[in-house]
C-alpha cells in the first residue's frame, strides 16, 4: 500500500515536471466499438483569453459530406494531451468521451490502477470535431457524461 502511494506521488511529480503546458494541438481519430460516427478530433491549447467564457457550442457547419463542430469546454490543465475515445450522436443527445494519457500502477495486492496527472488549474479549450457525414447535432451535448455547459470546470446551474 505504501509503495502504491509512493508510485502515485512520483508519477504525479514526473508528469507535472514533464508537462510543457498548453502549447500543443493534439489530434486523434476515433471510431470506437460503440461509436456512431467516424470523427477526427483536435484539442486546442489553453485559451487564456477566455477566462470569462462558459462551455458551449461555438460553431456547427456542414460542408459537403462533413460536419464541423467546435465546442468550448473547461478541463483541468492536464488535458492538453487529450484524445477522443468515443462518439455517440443520437436523436436527443451527443456524447463525446475524451481521455488523457495515464499510467497503470500495480498495487501491492496486484490490483491495476490508472493514475492520471492533475494540475492546480483549469483551462478553457476549443474542441474541434470533423465528423464524417451529416449528422444532426442535438442541443443536448455531453462531454465525459457531463453536460457541455460549464464555467471554469464547474457545472452551470
Amino acid at each position: 500500500m505504501k509503495h502504491a502511494f509512493t508510485y502515485r506521488i512520483v508519477g504525479l511529480v514526473i508528469v507535472i515536471l514533464c508537462t510543457i503546458g498548453c502549447q500543443q494541438k493534439k489530434e486523434s481519430k476515433k471510431f470506437g466499438p460503440y461509436s456512431t460516427h467516424n470523427v477526427d478530433f483536435k484539442i486546442s491549447t489553453c485559451q487564456k483569453e477566455c477566462r470569462q467564457d462558459s462551455g458551449g457550442v461555438i460553431s456547427k457547419t456542414t460542408i459537403g459530406d462533413t460536419t464541423f463542430l467546435r465546442l468550448g469546454h473547461w478541463f483541468n490543465c492536464s488535458y492538453t494531451d487529450a484524445f477522443l475515445v468515443q462518439t455517440i450522436i443520437g436523436k436527443n443527445r451527443a456524447l463525446f468521451s475524451i481521455d488523457r494519457p495515464s499510467e497503470t500502477v500495480v498495487e501491492s495486492d496486484g490490483k491495476k490502477v490508472q493514475v492520471y496527472s492533475m494540475m492546480a488549474c483549469n483551462c478553457y479549450f476549443y474542441l474541434d470535431f470533423k465528423i464524417a457525414g451529416k449528422p444532426v447535432i442535438p442541443d443536448s451535448i455531453f462531454i465525459n457524461s457531463k453536460p457541455l455547459e460549464n464555467y471554469k470546470g464547474e457545472r452551470i446551474p
